[in-house]
């Protein structure tokens, strides 16, 4: 599934991009930007990777099933090149967290993430027709803070703590008419 923006695209994964992919897996710099708990990434080497359970789920998931998680790649317009991953997880009948990385980091503060960003809310309010969505980052997480502002979207801080986490989160909250005021604006989602 083909979903077009300005700048970039989503699409599922492919087979081709799994040596990407097992690299971001391994980059320890952009799993603590992205997840702050380096503490659990292990060294494997790329046949353990392929051999993961959760690698078929990237290439072959089906966005249309009613799975609890969706990932799509985000790839640049101009050269097909995947530069990120959008996932969506937790969702139910009317919800789910959203989270999205440009992993590629010569590509960050391009507004190659606002594109994404805008394009995975298109496909999770119209295509899915689902009503609310999260958006979680850490409170020193500049980037998504900065797209969610751009969009448009009111956040709040909430103190999070279990096994691997001791941070405090800003979480943007979204419904369907949030949404639709902020597209409003937007003209070029296609």
């Amino acid at each position: 599934m083909k979903i077009n923006g300005k700048w970039v695209y989503l699409d599922n994964h492919k087979i081709d991009n799994l040596n990407k992919m097992y690299e971001w897996f391994n980059d320890k710099e952009l799993v603590e930007i992205e997840m702050d708990h380096i503490e659990k990434i292990k060294d494997i080497d790329i046949n353990d990777y392929k051999n993961n359970i959760l690698l078929p789920n990237f290439i072959g998931n089906s966005h249309e099933a009613n799975s609890t998680i969706c990932h799509f790649g985000i790839y640049r317009q101009c050269n097909n090149e995947l530069i990120g991953t959008v996932v969506f997880q937790f969702i139910n009948e009317n919800d789910a967290e959203l989270s999205l990385s440009i992993c590629e980091k010569k590509y960050r503060n391009k507004h190659y993430g606002i594109d994404a960003a805008i394009i995975a809310l298109n496909y999770f309010f119209k295509i899915r027709n689902k009503k609310n969505i999260i958006i979680e980052t850490r409170i020193d997480n500049i980037i998504v803070k900065n797209i969610c502002k751009k969009i448009g979207i009111d956040y709040e801080i909430e103190h999070y703590k279990d096994d691997y986490y001791d941070v405090d989160l800003v979480k943007y909250k979204m419904n369907n008419e949030i949404y639709e005021n902020i597209i409003k604006k937007i003209i070029y989602i296609k």
